[in-house]
């Protein structure tokens, strides 16, 4: 499995910042009071304290939790660069005499033996989640599926949906030729 290196020294990185933080704040609050003069009153002398704690150790805990945000942005980056199937367009390049010409080549959907990941199946129950999901097919083309519905108060009437599953979000398939060859698939 590849590690995501950069993240993790990020995490580790912000949360030594919060603890350095902390203890800069406490060693100011100490270091402070001791010069505090004795016959001040008790609310004046606390307010004191904590405007040093906050001037020293603020920063530091702010910047311990951007780095730790920037992390965890970095993991989620990582595990989407992970997943197969998520770019389906090539674009290439021709150089001809007139200049560069850029063509977009889709990438035909061949049969592939892939199975659903319970995030796929987690996205596939957001998404009907007022509805009754009978069945969810994974489709030999990575990335599709076919999940058969029924409204859960109507008749047994399920309706066939050919979703897909690649990229961020689960889309219904609108190109008729993919959800074709893949209803095609289904009915054999």
């Amino acid at each position: 499995m590849e590690r995501n290196i950069v993240g993790r020294v990020l995490l580790y990185t912000g949360i030594v910042f919060i603890i350095a933080g902390l203890f800069l704040g406490i060693s100011m609050i100490v270091a402070h009071s001791a010069r505090l003069p004795a016959n001040m009153e008790g609310e004046i002398r606390i307010m004191d304290m904590l405007v040093g704690f906050s001037n020293s150790s603020l920063p530091y805990i702010i910047g311990g939790f951007l780095l730790i945000g920037a992390s965890e942005i970095i993991k989620l980056l990582h595990s989407i660069n992970r997943k197969p199937g998520l770019y389906k367009e090539v674009a290439t390049m021709q150089q001809s005499d007139t200049g560069v010409n850029i063509q977009k080549i889709e990438d035909e959907s061949r049969p592939t033996d892939w199975k659903l990941s319970k995030t796929d199946e987690e996205k596939i129950y957001e998404a009907f989640s007022d509805k009754a999901i009978l069945e969810i097919i994974a489709s030999p083309f990575e990335g599709y599926c076919i999940v058969k519905l029924q409204e859960y108060d109507g008749p047994l009437d399920p309706v066939i949906k050919v979703v897909d599953l690649n990229g961020l979000n689960l889309q219904e398939v609108k190109d008729h030729a993919t959800k074709q060859k893949i209803l095609d698939w289904y009915k054999e």
